[in-house]
């Protein structure tokens, strides 16, 4: 068309919502509508057009006299979008037109082209409002009815969105429980990839933020969201507890956690059994030879790694299998579990705001004020978790151990970061110092303790 009307093509603009190098519309709009300053001081949302305000430019710069677009409708719907273009073509007496005939100016545009593209860029803005009302109203529908809204199917689903598959089911609900108990994402995600579990896409691809982002989905508790709000209850099975749901989110969301790379431990009792001496934890050291653990503090000792892992391993499942029904109740479900953590919360934030204010006190009153009431907090504290531990129960994976015929194939089951929590809950490892040092291992170096309940 430029051809027939012999206007040379100076550019060619893309808007950023169609994809240059295929010409095809991208998966959603790359408009984005943000907050901008208007001549007159007031801050308005306004959609972004990049290469929209681009060809304005250069029309009103005189780098450029025409426009030459696909429709109306295609170029603007906006009325502002309407108003700028007319008064690019009205200032510099330029032109524009479009292959259907429905955006054209000659020369600045006559009142009737104007009145023409004002009263079409009306009757477009009116119905995209009307599909954007139909679309939310359907979404709406969607999520109270409880019916999936399309996309990439939601891990621990099938595509319909409703139905469960239960082997991922158990994943997310493995790893939900993990992180209530002090695991951390990245070892999760190491296992999951160490294990070939594969991702919704079918490859092992697991990180950090992609178990995050799963892991914290309302769905997971059976909730149905609209516009970030819960509207109403699904029709699946929950996959977590709502309230283990909520201690998780709670987690993930907590700025104060640590989620530093090389968090995720890679030894059964490195960080967890403590020197004999000095009382300090024990790491782990190659240095050519076979890994053995050491006192972080100073050289104190070093132990094999493999001979302690095997004799704590062997202790920590004849001891449970042992004493397990006496020292872990069953749970609890009378006990409210989720008023307890909401109480838990209550208190930290309480401590963060007297904090804040006791931050600026010249008085050093709120400072002791603040000093007491960390006090009386502790204690409240300590007797929630006691009580959230009654009503959560014996950890699952404890019940296994002691309750299967093969407590060590169970054992090896479990990932590394599973393990080092059992041992955690169970007893206390001390590695002492020895004297001369004789040619075999020496179980008496290595003081198990239970720990305390």
């Amino acid at each position: 068309m430029a051809r027939r009307l012999r206007w040379h093509v100076a550019e060619v603009v893309t808007e950023n919502d169609v994809d240059p190098a295929t010409g095809k519309p991208k998966p959603a709009s790359a408009f984005k509508r943000r907050k901008v300053r208007l001549p007159n001081g007031r801050y308005e949302l306004r959609v972004i057009r990049p290469g929209f305000r681009r060809v304005l430019d250069q029309l009103a710069g005189g780098r450029a006299d025409a426009l030459l677009a696909e429709d109306l409708d295609r170029t603007m719907r906006d009325p502002r979008d309407a108003e700028d273009l007319i008064d690019a073509i009205r200032a510099t007496g330029g032109y524009a037109d479009s292959l259907s005939g429905s955006l054209k100016f000659t020369a600045g545009g006559t009142d009737a082209e104007v009145m023409q593209a004002r009263i079409l860029v009306a009757v477009g803005n009116k119905s995209s409002a009307d599909t954007a009302r139909r679309v939310a109203a359907a979404r709406e529908r969607q999520a109270t009815s409880g019916q999936y809204g399309g996309g990439r199917r939601p891990y621990g689903f099938e595509p319909d969105g409703i139905t469960r598959r239960e082997p991922e089911c158990k994943v997310i609900a493995d790893a939900a429980y993990a992180i209530a108990r002090g695991a951390t994402l990245r070892g999760l995600a190491r296992d999951l990839r160490d294990r070939q579990v594969p991702t919704v896409t079918g490859r092992a691809a697991w990180s950090a933020q992609t178990l995050r982002d799963i892991l914290v989905r309302p769905r997971n508790a059976g909730r149905l969201i609209y516009r970030g709000e819960v509207v109403g209850t699904a029709g699946w099975e929950p996959i977590v507890p709502g309230d283990v749901h909520d201690r998780v989110v709670a987690l993930l969301g907590d700025e104060k956690r640590d989620t530093r790379a090389g968090t995720a431990a890679r030894w059964l009792l490195s960080g967890l059994a403590v020197c004999g001496l000095c009382g300090s934890p024990v790491e782990i050291t190659i240095g050519g030879r076979a890994p053995r653990y050491r006192c972080k503090a100073t050289p104190h000792l070093t132990r094999a790694q493999a001979h302690v892992d095997k004799f704590v391993v062997g202790v920590v499942l004849g001891w449970v299998r042992r004493d397990f029904p006496e020292v872990f109740v069953p749970a609890r479900p009378e006990i409210d579990a989720a008023a307890l953590r909401a109480e838990q919360q209550a208190i930290e934030d309480n401590l963060t705001a007297m904090a804040a204010d006791a931050a600026v006190d010249v008085t050093g009153r709120l400072r002791r004020q603040l000093r007491a009431a960390n006090k009386r907090a502790e204690v409240r504290l300590a007797e929630i978790d006691q009580e959230l531990s009654a009503a959560d129960g014996p950890d699952p994976d404890l019940v296994e151990l002691a309750t299967a015929a093969d407590p060590m194939a169970v054992w090896d089951s479990l990932t590394l970061e599973r393990q080092r929590m059992v041992v955690q809950a169970t007893v206390v490892v001390t590695i002492e110092p020895v004297g001369r040092r004789g040619r075999g291992f020496d179980p008496g170096s290595v003081r198990i303790e239970p720990a305390a309940q």
